[in-house]
């Protein structure tokens, strides 16, 4: 754990409360940068939750994977678009 982590986790324990530091890696189509983020959480849930509303508002971004240190916490894909067919002609001869 470097200095930073260690501070933190420090100011989190005298406060009664401990918060962690989730990474997120969003990530596009085949062939653009993932983009990197993080957010201090309380737990797994409220990083997934986060993790949701960021990818919801970034409609470039195809999914994301959270991870709290070197463990993956989960992956969110957006789902693949379906081809609606044309609809038929309404009328009738």
């Amino acid at each position: 754990m470097d200095d930073f982590q260690n501070r933190a986790q420090s100011f989190s324990q005298e406060r009664g409360f401990v918060m962690r530091i989730y990474q997120f890696h969003f990530f596009a189509d085949q062939g653009r940068r993932p983009v990197l983020d993080f957010a201090d959480c309380r737990h797994d849930g409220e990083a997934a939750r986060w993790a949701f509303a960021q990818l919801n508002q970034h409609d470039s971004c195809q999914g994301v994977e959270v991870y709290e240190d070197d463990r993956l916490v989960l992956r969110l894909e957006r789902p693949m678009q379906a081809q609606m067919p044309e609809p038929a002609s309404a009328t009738h001869h």
